[in-house]
């Protein structure tokens, strides 16, 4: 089976990326991926404002950086998004972009 999905790309404004969700909702596309950059909008906060917004569409946030983050933090607002959308969200973990780590302080010798 064939799936159709987007990318809505971190440097659209919220306000327009829930218009762009909404119109890809409509439309039948399967899939709505997002990614976390650290100068922009925050990834789990971004997938929460599209499915709240979509009544079909599957959110992806492809990925959050772990440098940046807390495990526990992180992992309680992943489930509190997923409990409220249940099986529309998935979730990719990275290591970010290294550059981009090191200028928040967190970037790893070893990816």
């Amino acid at each position: 089976m064939t799936r159709f999905g987007v990318v809505l790309r971190p440097e659209m404004a919220p306000e327009d990326i829930v218009d762009a969700a909404r119109a890809a909702d409509t439309s039948g596309v399967d899939e709505v991926w997002l990614w976390e950059d650290c100068f922009f909008s925050g990834g789990i906060s971004t997938a929460a404002l599209v499915l709240a917004n979509t009544e079909h569409v599957n959110v992806g946030i492809g990925v959050l950086p772990t440098p940046m983050r807390n495990v526990a933090a992180t992992a309680m607002e992943i489930a509190t998004v997923a409990r409220i959308h249940p099986g529309r969200l998935r979730v990719g973990l990275g290591h970010g972009v290294q550059s981009w780590m090191g200028q928040i302080g967190g970037r790893v010798q070893s990816p």
